[in-house]
């Protein structure tokens, strides 16, 4: 159990590392409404925090309390999925300058927006559930 949870937290790190630096290569390569949407979801800092108490969290303590493992799985799976859609999201966009000169339709974006808004959500209130739990 303890080999498992630490993998879920070790990639809950690299994953948040990947998709900070795709979220930095994005905003500062295609200035569009990206930069709008990662300010707006303050995705750097929610990444930086929730990745940073998961890795304090005490693992021998929480070991065999079935909630925090479920928490901690559940956030891990949440950020792979926000990786995709910001792995995603960064091709479509180099596709579509490769085809079209000039400013990006945020349009044509507007799915994969969506999509990064609302698990950016659901990351939040997996993270609020498992404070509550470790406060119990």
């Amino acid at each position: 159990i303890i080999l498992g949870k630490e993998m879920a937290v070790q990639t809950i790190s690299s994953t948040s590392s990947s998709i900070l630096s795709r979220v930095k290569i994005i905003s500062d390569n295609y200035e569009c409404e990206t930069r709008d949407l990662f300010n707006r979801l303050d995705i750097k800092f929610k990444l930086d925090i929730i990745t940073k108490y998961i890795e304090s969290i005490e693992l021998s303590e929480h070991i065999t309390n079935a909630p925090v493992n479920g928490c901690i799985e559940y956030i891990k799976e949440i950020m792979l999925t926000i990786e995709h859609e910001i792995t995603t999201l960064e091709k479509e966009i180099e596709e579509y300058n490769k085809r079209w000169v000039g400013n990006m339709s945020s349009l044509k974006f507007k799915t994969q927006f969506t999509n990064v808004e609302s698990h950016v959500s659901i990351l939040e209130q997996r993270f609020n559930m498992l404070i509550k739990i470790l406060k119990k």
